[in-house]
């Protein structure tokens, strides 16, 4: 992965979906035990790698780039990371990865959905093990020229992957990201029915949508032997506020908040019922962002949009 263009740390938006992420790939460790490896795009400063090494205790992990490797090796953090050159894709295709074994895998991309990342989850959905936890991380922001967001969403995508009916308005805001997600699950419902053994499925765990400018979404959930229930799935998760098995998405947004401000709608946090945060002047949707994402500031290094550092 390029990132040499993207400075990843002063993003509070995909900084808190990171621990969003961690906190569910917690529970995915607890209810689904394995020796998991993790392979992801480290880019140039390995954020992802320090968070799950850290947060996880993964040793094995490797890190897809395609390019610049002697920049990458000396900016890995850890010697256990292996570096791999190449499209992401060939990799797969020639099993360089090996995805037999139990894997949490992110497909970190910054485009939308294109022929070569349909091809990527292809190869994945035939040789991947179960349990396996996939994130794929695509750009959903919607074409500027209205008349042509259809069009664009179909240069991409192939009949058989496309979500059904849609207009050029329905592409707008958040709905590329909704027609993606659903390619998505297509795309991985294919590449399951061409393995040579029928016995994993695909159970979605998040779906979530933020900006740190583009719009982006994340869209991740369990490879599972097909003896696992959807109930065991639902029960594993359902106390997660992240928890997302179906089109409804996450709108992760980080509000402006000042620390006074914050402290005053800590006192009133958790709330059990539905009832509203009260502060005066505070929008009422900076309110409810708040309370999706308080618990969060603090792990990402945060205390309000206006404060953006990364830490570990």
């Amino acid at each position: 992965m390029d990132g040499s263009k993207l400075d990843y740390r002063h993003r509070p938006a995909k900084n808190i979906e990171r621990h969003l992420i961690v906190e569910t790939l917690r529970r995915t460790q607890a209810i689904f035990r394995a020796d998991y490896q993790y392979v992801g795009f480290g880019a140039v400063e390995f954020i992802d790698f320090q968070l799950v090494h850290r947060s996880l205790a993964l040793r094995d992990m490797v890190s897809i780039e395609k390019k610049d490797t002697e920049r990458h090796e000396f900016n890995k953090p850890f010697k256990s990371i292996r570096i791999l050159t190449g499209q992401s894709n060939e990799l797969f295709r020639r099993k360089e990865i090996d995805l037999s074994r139990p894997t949490i895998l992110w497909l970190d991309y910054t485009t939308v959905l294109k022929p070569e990342i349909i091809d990527d989850l292809l190869q994945v959905a035939r040789i991947v093990s179960a349990p396996t936890f996939l994130l794929v991380t695509l750009n959903a922001q919607e074409t500027p020229v209205v008349a042509k967001r259809l069009e664009t969403y179909e240069a991409n995508v192939t009949t058989e992957y496309r979500a059904p009916g849609l207009t050029n308005s329905m592409l707008s805001k958040h709905g590329l990201g909704r027609a993606q997600r659903t390619s998505v699950e297509a795309v991985l419902a294919h590449g399951l029915k061409q393995r040579r053994d029928t016995g994993i499925q695909w159970s979605q765990v998040l779906n979530i949508h933020y900006a740190d400018g583009q719009l982006m979404q994340t869209i991740g959930g369990l490879m599972l032997p097909v003896e696992t229930s959807t109930k065991t799935v639902r029960q594993a998760f359902q106390d997660l506020d992240t928890f997302r098995p179906g089109e409804d998405y996450l709108d992760l947004r980080v509000p402006m908040i000042t620390a006074r401000e914050r402290a005053h709608l800590d006192r009133q946090l958790p709330k059990k019922s539905p009832a509203p945060l009260r502060a005066r002047g505070i929008p009422g949707r900076d309110l409810e962002d708040y309370r999706k994402v308080y618990r969060y500031l603090h792990l990402a290094g945060l205390q309000s949009a206006a404060e953006t550092t990364w830490t570990e």
